[in-house]
């Protein structure tokens, strides 16, 4: 899979995983979708101060991970030493956090913030995902109503809205696919929700055969579903397979 190639920060460390495999260099792509590109009515670095009001992170660990770019745990010791990094883009105001153990366990997560701006207000995605070298998964979705004026920031409250990022397996399964062969393809497969480093639409979920190719289930649609918005609207495309 071709989204899965180059993605690691730092080679030494491709020993690690699926989830550290993921790992990309955060680089603006000019053939994204303008979507993905900022809005000149949001003010650059924004998501800086979102970020600090989000409570996923200690107070001590947001300071160090905005001024310096990363944190060390305080309970590290020659064993075990756990570390965040935290990537931001001020211009399409995204953040982009990998926590991981440098020595010891092989368990790691991934952070992802993005505001994007709908024609009645602001809105923050959240998405986490991780997992160890056998499994990745989505640990938790989120979505924020913004007020940049008062920088008032609320759960969003509307559960239609969080419903249409609310993804399956079977989502990725034409719609007469055998229940018996979803369930046993879920034995061996995850999925997760990226927000940065996508190429188009302002989020897009990804499935993973941990056993193989996928595009050798005549049953699976594609790896990849994409979230537009259009107007006031989150828009969820069909499964499609990334062009190679």
């Amino acid at each position: 899979m071709t989204y899965i190639k180059n993605l690691f920060r730092d080679k030494a460390k491709r020993y690690i995983a699926f989830i550290f495999a993921i790992i990309i260099f955060s680089a603006a792509n000019p053939n994204s979708n303008l979507q993905n590109q900022p809005s000149s009515e949001l003010p650059k670095g924004k998501i800086v101060s979102i970020f600090k009001q989000i409570g996923h992170f200690s107070d001590s660990a947001k300071n160090c991970l905005i001024n310096n770019g990363e944190y060390y745990g305080p309970n590290n010791d020659e064993e075990e030493i756990w570390v965040c990094k935290m990537y931001i883009d001020s211009v399409n105001n995204t953040i982009r956090i990998e926590d991981y153990y440098e020595v010891g366990n092989s368990s790691s997560s991934i952070s992802e913030y993005k505001l994007v701006q709908t024609k009645k207000g602001c809105k923050v995605l959240y998405s986490n995902y991780g997992g160890t070298n056998a499994f990745t998964t989505q640990y938790e979705f989120e979505i924020y109503d913004y007020t940049l004026s008062t920088e008032a920031l609320l759960r969003d409250s509307s559960k239609s809205t969080l419903k249409k990022f609310t993804i399956d397996t079977k989502d990725f399964f034409a719609s007469n696919t055998p229940d018996s062969i979803i369930t046993k393809y879920k034995s061996h497969s995850s999925y997760f929700c990226r927000l940065v480093d996508i190429e188009n639409g302002i989020a897009e979920y990804i499935l993973f055969d941990n056993f193989g190719n996928m595009k050798d289930i005549k049953w699976i649609k594609g790896d990849i579903i994409r979230f537009d918005l259009e107007g006031n609207k989150f828009v969820r495309s069909e499964p499609y397979y990334e062009e190679e």
